[in-house]
């Protein structure tokens, strides 16, 4: 919480800003996208909030810089910026850059071993000698980082200790990832290596000629490597000294274990770091880990040519890839070659391209590229609560919700198309989900296809959080777009700053009910305070349409101990407690639209000693 200073004469007057707390049926609830922050990063890939109680939220943006959004805003200060650790990027597509982020379960505790750590999942360039990819595009990098100890909002880039790396044999299907589960271990999600058809070089038994053999196992299905899977870690540095960088937890389902195939040069020690498999591209996992959740892991596979499925992940467990493609057989010929894969799970939900009818009943014809979401477990919204809601990337992008049909029974009906105040497909790239400190669901966009490319010379992505269809945009937001309409929604405003040099900043101009661009004389404010032996007077001025503020009007006699004496909040009129006593909430002179409070104050004995005040928002 920041305390900003408006000094008077006799008196000392604080303003200082806060949080304030935000408070089927159909199937689901009509919703809205209120935008949080719009072309200030490129491609958001992940939404995470800090477990520290902050109520910030970090963005990270697969160009590379890990941003913060506190307030409302996001700040100036970048927390991370790992680009020159990155592959390079350019105006083109790409699945490559930063694509995952997850706090330590012990992030706030300064007694767990996790404190003040954080994990990457990057794509970096290509080098000699990296196992399990040949050829080699680049390589998946998980790492650990540490905020800094004395600046909360800055991380140390020296701090980063390599966790686990693994070869990329193509560019794309790098999945990405990030998140701890309810059991404290790291959860990654891993790709399948890229091209297509998991049939290529770098993948079990593919090749790159044109003819392409028909029995290749693929690495979805070849347990000997970490592609293509669900994998589950303890990061923590075992010794803390290496060269042990992470621990295998020994309840993995394929620990110690060797695959056995009809073609035995496929059999060998099974990875156990692998948690699930047969997965093409598990782009977005989430955990509905939340109170009132079931800790079920939902992830959303990205298809081939035909199929999107979102899968409900089990230890263990195989989703077909590739010899499935969401429910339906894709390679088939993989059992006659030899090549006889486990039986596989069916997903939860499953749609199809457009312009591909597949299925009886036919799927329903939706988008080529599926985008994981979340259960809701907000409070905000509470027709929505534990629904599964995600959607697929394609423009327009469309998003969709998932409705269990008996409670834990793991049947789930698709809704094809939930419905949004301003329409959906919602006309955008739909890159990621994710969730605020208050299990409030933000979805990030982008405008453009390429990582770098521009929307009218800014960046192209966005931020928008999930609110009910008819929620009104905070009046506080409302004014910033008023007075600054060529800054973008989110982007920072310094509220201790002054634009208009009146010695008022910009946050307690909007407590008053003025403009931030032209300047206000002191009397203005309505600010004033006088004694007549031990009874002070006070007066203030207050703006009824700010309804997401908290006035508080406190007085001290000695800058230490503060007592509140007035309260207005939620734009309603002034109350007196402890002791003080409101004369008047009436229209400000000539000012009908704002009010001045008038409040008394009797303190016995003190007929000559000074008394402070401060005016308190808290927002």
């Amino acid at each position: 919480m920041k305390t900003h200073l408006h000094v008077i004469p006799w008196i000392r007057a604080v303003i200082s800003s806060g949080l304030a707390a935000t408070s089927a049926s159909a199937a689901f609830p009509t919703l809205k996208l209120e935008p949080v922050a719009l072309q200030q990063f490129h491609s958001p890939t992940n939404i995470v909030p800090a477990p520290d109680g902050s109520g910030r939220v970090f963005i990270t943006d697969q160009a590379g810089k890990i941003h913060i959004l506190q307030n409302g805003m996001i700040l100036p200060v970048t927390f991370l910026d790992v680009t020159a650790k990155m592959i390079t990027l350019t105006t083109s597509s790409s699945e490559r850059g930063l694509l995952g982020l997850a706090f330590h379960p012990g992030f706030a505790d300064p007694g767990s071993p996790g404190y003040r750590k954080f994990y990457l999942n990057y794509i970096a360039p290509s080098v000699a000698n990296m196992n399990q990819s040949t050829p080699q595009n680049s390589i998946t990098v998980i790492s650990e980082f540490q905020a800094s100890a004395t600046q909360p909002n800055i991380a140390d880039p020296l701090s980063e200790r390599l966790v686990l790396t693994f070869g990329q044999p193509q560019s794309n299907h790098n999945g990405g990832q990030l998140d701890f589960g309810s059991d404290g271990l790291l959860y990654i999600a891993a790709g399948d290596g890229g091209s297509a058809n998991d049939n290529n070089e770098g993948h079990t038994g593919g090749t790159n000629a044109t003819l392409k053999p028909a029995g290749a196992l693929g690495n979805g299905q070849d347990r000997r490597t970490l592609l293509g899977k669900i994998l589950r870690i303890d990061p923590l540095d075992p010794d803390g000294a290496g060269p042990l960088t992470y621990s295998v937890p020994v309840g993995n389902p394929f620990v110690g274990q060797t695959q056995d195939f009809a073609d035995n040069t496929l059999d060998g020690p099974m990875r156990g770091e692998i948690y699930a498999y047969g997965l093409r591209n598990p782009w977005r996992f989430s955990f509905d880990k939340r109170p009132g959740g079931t800790n079920r892991l939902f992830c959303a596979d990205v298809g081939q040519g035909k199929v999107e499925e979102v899968n409900l992940i089990t230890p263990g467990g195989n989703y077909g890839w590739r010899y499935r493609e969401g429910a339906f057989d894709f390679a088939p010929e993989m059992l006659a070659a030899g090549v006889a894969p486990a039986g596989s799970t069916d997903p939860i939900a499953q749609y199809a391209h457009v312009g591909v009818t597949i299925g009886s009943p036919a799927l329903p014809k939706i988008g080529p590229s599926v985008t994981g979401g979340y259960v809701y477990r907000g409070a905000a919204i509470p027709s929505l609560q534990g629904k599964y809601l995600f959607g697929d990337y394609e423009s327009p992008g469309r998003i969709m919700g998932l409705e269990e049909t008996s409670p834990g029974g793991g049947t789930f009906a698709l809704t094809e198309t939930v419905p949004f105040a301003s329409g959906n497909p919602i006309n955008l790239k739909i890159l990621t989900f994710g969730e605020d400190a208050a299990g409030e669901i933000h979805v990030g966009t982008k405008i453009t296809a390429g990582v770098l490319a521009l929307s009218n010379g800014l960046p192209a992505g966005g931020l928008y959080r999930v609110v009910p269809g008819d929620y009104q945009t905070p009046p506080y937001q409302a004014w910033r777009a008023t007075y600054f309409p060529s800054l973008l929604i989110g982007q920072y405003l310094d509220p201790e700053g002054d634009s208009d040099g009146d010695g008022i900043g910009n946050q307690i101009e909007y407590a008053y009910g003025f403009s931030p661009l032209a300047a206000n004389p002191p009397a203005a404010t309505g600010f004033t305070a006088s004694r007549d032996g031990a009874d002070f007077t006070i007066t203030f001025r207050r703006d009824p349409a700010a309804t997401d503020l908290a006035y508080q009007l406190e007085t001290s006699p000695d800058l230490v101990t503060w007592t509140t004496v007035a309260t207005s909040s939620g734009g309603s009129a002034a109350t007196g407690q402890n002791g003080g006593t409101v004369i008047s909430d009436a229209a400000f002179p000539g000012q009908a639209a704002f009010r001045l409070v008038t409040l008394r104050e009797s303190i016995p004995g003190e007929t000559g000693a000074r008394r402070f005040t401060r005016l308190r928002t808290i927002r």
